[in-house]
């Protein structure tokens, strides 16, 4: 996967901008730019650049803004913010939706076989490792929301988070 070299942001900045309180002057200043880009960016006639977006990521803690960025970047890879019409913006909500979404990540994980090498399951076996893939994919992405509706409304930052953790992570011998 490749990171794009700009994108498609103004959404994005349009929600930070209401989030943070900020003036679209405030944020442009934080991010070196001129008011006039800021503005372009914010009203989706010009791409973000990915050196703005990366100092962006860093100047504001805001988890939904961060989302809204990687995944943009990502070219979809990262999980999006869910804001659909059937999801209920709650910290609960969030959690009973992610506790659902692992279970059932959980249940294809029971019942679906790797012993065998992918070049030798029939179509119907290999049906069932997408199926799988697809549920852990909707598992994370509810984790993720989750975790970005609890920092918003408990103040504990992800970031932090999981800077701390990757001692922790280094001395198991998960990082190197």
């Amino acid at each position: 996967m490749e990171l794009k070299k700009s994108a498609l942001a103004g959404p994005a900045l349009e929600r930070l901008i209401a989030a943070s309180g900020m003036s679209g002057e405030e944020i442009a200043e934080k991010l070196n730019i001129s008011p006039q880009h800021g503005s372009n960016i914010k009203n989706s006639r010009r791409n973000m650049q990915a050196d703005i977006a990366r100092e962006s990521l860093n100047c504001f803690d805001n988890p939904a803004y961060s989302m809204d960025i990687l995944y943009e970047f990502s070219g979809g890879y990262t999980s999006p913010v869910l804001r659909g019409k059937n999801i209920e913006d709650h910290r609960l909500a969030f959690w009973v939706n992610a506790k659902q979404e692992i279970a059932e990540g959980l249940e294809k994980l029971e019942v679906t076989s790797l012993a065998k090498p992918p070049s030798e399951m029939t179509a119907l076996e290999m049906d069932g490792v997408i199926a799988m893939i697809d549920e852990l994919i909707e598992s994370k992405v509810h984790i993720d929301n989750f975790l970005m509706r609890v920092q918003v409304e408990y103040e504990v930052s992800i970031k932090d988070r999981l800077k701390s953790l990757k001692p922790r992570w280094k001395a198991k011998g998960w990082l190197q």
